[in-house]
């Protein structure tokens, strides 16, 4: 049984060996240990100090079913990140003059610096000679 009374401290409630119980009966008791306690204590003491570990375990088919799905959440955020940064270098392309490029040029270009990589596909058109327009 807790008997709660307000303090300064906040509530209070003295913890025996037997349970709570009233601070006059603090004095009285030979075991236990008095303490002070705020509410989430007491009621952390009266859901029977359930800790993480003491919860029950998942079987193997939950535990699947949430990877599955905690799998398929993270699939779905590399996709909106992705599409994203799609969006950024389509707004770019947006600013080029590419009116002088045939769509098939355009592309083996995109696909080609894509394929090795930004640095060497930079190296290689730098090494070009200028042309005049």
């Amino acid at each position: 049984m807790t008997d709660k009374y307000p303090s300064r401290n906040g509530w209070r409630a003295v913890l025996t060996g037997g349970g709570f119980s009233s601070p006059a009966n603090a004095g009285h008791q030979s075991q236990g240990l008095a303490r002070k306690a705020r509410l989430s204590d007491v009621m952390h003491w009266r859901a029977g100090h359930r800790k993480e570990d003491d919860m029950p375990k998942m079987s193997e088919r939950e535990r699947l079913a949430d990877l599955e799905a905690r799998q398929r959440k993270a699939a779905e955020e590399v996709e909106n990140a992705r599409r994203a940064l799609r969006g950024k270098y389509a707004a770019i392309v947006s600013d080029l003059p590419v009116e002088g490029l045939t769509e098939r040029e355009f592309k083996d270009v995109l696909v080609g610096a894509i394929r090795v990589g930004g640095a060497p596909s930079i190296a290689a058109l730098k090494v070009l000679p200028a042309v005049k327009s």
